[in-house]
């Protein structure tokens, strides 16, 4: 049970570590949150504004190491930290990418599943977490599951407006 940055930070940092990619994460503060490092037994912790590291953790690749970096990492990131992430045009949404209104509270969703119709029209299947936390899930839209996407507009969920200028793509 996760609240919705959690739920999409989460979803892509399983995706990469399954490939073998790097993970990291970025705090609201801009700073970098490296899995790398957290695997070396350096751990973050906040010091005014910003995050330091220090040693002494235990080093590995165990799954209790990557959900303990993982629940770290929630703690010092959100929807503001995802606002940090590389503004796409909104005429170009793909799956991976993430709709977010940063604040407290702000929302995000991360685009599953992208369709584009024959006339040009595009849909978006997208899932999400919320506050307060819950399992992440696909948000059903209107049309058989599907949100019809708008580039100005972006998306009305019943809970949320998340206007086109929100697209988001996570860098890396």
């Amino acid at each position: 049970m996760q609240q919705c940055a959690d739920s999409a930070l989460r979803v892509r940092a399983e995706w990469q570590r399954a490939q073998g990619l790097p993970v990291t994460m970025f705090a609201t503060s801009g700073d970098p949150m490296p899995w790398s490092r957290w695997q070396a037994g350096e751990r973050f912790t906040a010091a005014g504004n910003k995050l330091v590291w220090r040693g002494g953790g235990a080093k590995g690749d165990t799954d209790e190491s990557w959900e303990r970096y993982l629940a770290a990492a929630f703690t010092y990131a959100g929807t503001l930290s995802l606002q940090h992430y590389e503004t796409t045009p909104a005429t170009d949404p793909r799956p991976g990418d993430v709709l977010v209104v940063g604040g407290s509270p702000g929302h995000a969703v991360l685009i599953l599943e992208v369709a584009k119709a024959p006339d040009g029209r595009v849909w978006l299947l997208i899932g999400e977490g919320y506050m307060p936390a819950q399992s992440f899930h696909v948000e059903l839209g209107a049309h058989d599951g599907w949100w019809l996407w708008d580039p100005v507009d972006g998306l009305r969920l019943s809970h949320w407006h998340l206007p086109g200028s929100s697209l988001r793509r996570f860098k890396g």
